[in-house]
């Protein structure tokens, strides 16, 4: 039994082979089907591959004859594993042994290039321990939305590769900067720049092997914290910054100079005035810091190398008036000292202008809103009281979201800009209320010293 059906198995094996060997024959061609010489063509002549013709070259990507960055980060920098730091030699000269002239060594950078001046980075692990660490925030928080944007312009370019001569512009933009979801500004949107933009000229630029080289004999970048503007302005400035990605929409590098320490010392002493023991602990760090001239002093400078990145961005045409600065509203990003005109037109009058801000109680009632809204300050407090009888949400549009207030209790909101601003609650419907704020023109030693003397 068992050999039979071996036999029957190996005869349906054989069954199946003999029908793949020889198949049935190929149905006839249609009556009305011509064979030509073509169609009689062997199968191997068929099926054989045809080779594409690849010597068309791939047009390459344009370059951009001009192209517009922003400034995204800007940030101290420190040693790495290796000691090594981003900067420049500053004073075309390599210390002989372990410090120059003034006492101070020389660095090497990340490439390995030596001769690198860069004191700051020495200061730099020390912020934190001395209590000044917030300052790494503040310089962040200045870029991302301070009103004062750092840009430049870089134009008759003929390569990203190697460009002998292109040219360099840096702008300061103005308004307000679109953030992403990170926190930081996003690229490719359109910014304004101010009218009183310094427009500083590049001496030299070049492109080399992707990198962007810049010299400028002086460059004044802006910093703005608590409403004030800090100039840091560095002598024999110099920029690098490393095109590779810009396909891709950053880039990434390094500006520096050499900064006065009597100049750094003032701003020093000037944002003291919003931070107490400031000047107390800063001093000694720069004392002896010195490692560059400047004018009759031979160590009256420090050398400053600031890692920055950078995204694309456009600017409006000039003939748009886009500076916020002169438009009549002392915008969130504006103080007396960054936009006079919008901020303290009185300033210069030679009388300390003061207007004191207060408390306007407004009541909630199941009839509406009783209180007066007209006229006030952006300073004042308006206090919410809840009398309607019942947990209400209250909502002011482009003031605050909304907000729960229980029965009896009272929601207490500063004004922070002005503008017209409509109040109203989920639960009384119909009833609202218009809240009308001006800005508020005190001055003080801060903001208009010429009225109201020096701070002290």
């Amino acid at each position: 039994m068992m050999r039979r059906g071996i036999a029957w198995s190996l005869l349906l094996w054989w069954s199946a082979c003999s029908s793949a060997v020889e198949p049935d024959a190929a149905p006839a061609a249609p009556a009305d089907v011509v064979e030509t010489a073509d169609s009689a063509a062997s199968v191997e002549d068929v099926t054989e591959p045809i080779e594409e013709d690849t010597s068309a070259s791939v047009e390459p990507t344009p370059v951009p004859s001009e192209l517009r960055m922003m400034v995204s980060t800007l940030a101290f920098p420190e040693a790495d594993e290796n000691g090594r730091v981003p900067g420049f030699d500053l004073d075309d000269s390599v210390a002989s042994g372990e410090s120059n002239a003034c006492g101070q060594g020389d660095f090497k950078d990340p490439q390995g290039n030596a001769g690198i001046d860069n004191q700051v980075s020495v200061l730099t692990p020390l912020f934190d321990l001395v209590g000044v660490g917030q300052i790494h925030q503040y310089l962040q928080e200045s870029i991302d939305s301070s009103g004062f944007f750092l840009m430049f312009d870089v134009a008759g370019i003929d390569s990203l590769e190697d460009d002998p001569d292109v040219s360099l512009v840096f702008e300061v933009g103005g308004g307000t900067g679109v953030l992403g979801r990170d926190g930081g500004l996003v690229p490719n949107q359109t910014m304004c720049v101010q009218d009183d933009s310094p427009s500083t000229q590049a001496d030299t630029a070049r492109i080399d092997n992707g990198v962007l080289h810049a010299r400028f004999d002086e460059l004044t970048i802006l910093v703005s914290r608590f409403e004030r503007v800090y100039p840091l302005t560095m002598r024999g400035a110099q920029l690098s910054a490393n095109m590779a990605d810009w396909s891709a929409g950053r880039a990434s590098g390094v500006v520096g100079g050499g900064v006065s320490l009597d100049e750094l010392m003032a701003l020093v002493v000037k944002m003291a005035q919003n931070q107490s023991n400031l000047v107390e602990t800063v001093e000694p760090l720069l004392a002896g810091m010195g490692d560059l001239p400047v004018g009759d002093q031979a160590c009256g400078a420090m050398s400053v190398g600031l890692v920055f990145d950078a995204v694309p961005v456009f600017f409006f045409p000039d003939e748009v008036a886009c500076d916020p600065c002169g438009n009549d509203v002392c915008d969130s990003f504006e103080s007396c000292e960054t936009c006079y005109v919008d901020c303290c037109p009185g300033c210069g009058n030679g009388q300390c202008d003061e207007y004191p801000t207060a408390n306007y109680p407004v009541t909630v009632t199941a009839d509406g809103f009783e209180g007066d809204l007209t006229g006030r300050l952006v300073g004042d407090n308006l206090k919410f009281q809840n009398a309607t009888g019942q947990v209400i949400n209250l909502v002011c549009d482009g003031m605050f979201a909304s907000t729960q207030i229980p029965v009896d209790e009272v929601l207490k909101h500063t004004l922070q800009s002005s503008g017209e601003f409509k109040c109203r609650t989920y639960e009384l419907v119909g009833k609202t209320a218009l809240v009308s704020v001006v800005d508020n023109h005190t001055e003080d030693c801060q903001s208009c010293p010429q009225d109201c003397g020096e701070c002290e």
